[in-house]
């Protein structure tokens, strides 16, 4: 895990989360709603603390709302923001469904707790984002299996190629050593 222990290891981390923030942008800009909030947790979860990784998904969703309401032109009602906050919810709570699972799965492969966090933390993301849609306004399609099925690829593509850009800047040696989940 990535810790603050060293003036390199915070610079790492800031690295890091400063590539992470970049790849936000790029991905609410492109995808707009449909940020990968359950793989950002899971990374922030197999890779920093439970305070960084509630920053780094934090940063995340400031950065999707702030694009959304200047830039994509999301629509300043009640539930739009509603909306928002549950997405932030979500986030929050698949970081801590997230750390669950990786805690349970301690002695387990790196890639089986991975696995496992990345689909903790979608499961319970979209758990929050169901419970929602019981008092906010949604569409009929957006809990469809073809809908969840296509967030979900969108969760794991995301997760793996951050994981790959991690894993082939660490061989560069642009950050210090490998990550311990």
């Amino acid at each position: 895990m990535l810790n603050n222990s060293t003036p390199a290891k915070s610079a790492n981390l800031w690295l890091w989360v400063g590539l992470v923030a970049i790849a936000s942008v790029a991905l609410s800009l492109r995808l707009q709603c449909v940020l990968p909030f359950a793989a950002l947790a899971a990374i922030g979860v197999l890779q920093m603390s439970r305070s960084q990784s509630l920053a780094l998904v934090g940063l995340a969703w400031a950065i999707n709302q702030g694009l959304g309401y200047t830039v994509l032109g999301y629509p300043h009602e009640a539930q739009g923001y509603a909306w928002g906050a549950t997405i932030g919810l979500g986030s929050v709570a698949a970081v801590f469904a997230g750390e669950t699972v990786r805690e349970a799965l301690a002695r387990q492969s790196l890639v089986v707790k991975s696995a496992a966090v990345l689909v903790a933390a979608y499961a319970v993301y979209e758990a929050v984002m169901f419970a929602a849609a019981v008092v906010l306004p949604a569409s009929d399609v957006a809990f469809s299996a073809t809908v969840v099925v296509q967030y979900a690829l969108v969760n794991v593509v995301a997760f793996v190629t951050l994981v790959a850009v991690h894993y082939g800047l660490t061989l560069l040696g642009v950050f210090g050593s490998r990550v311990n989940a």
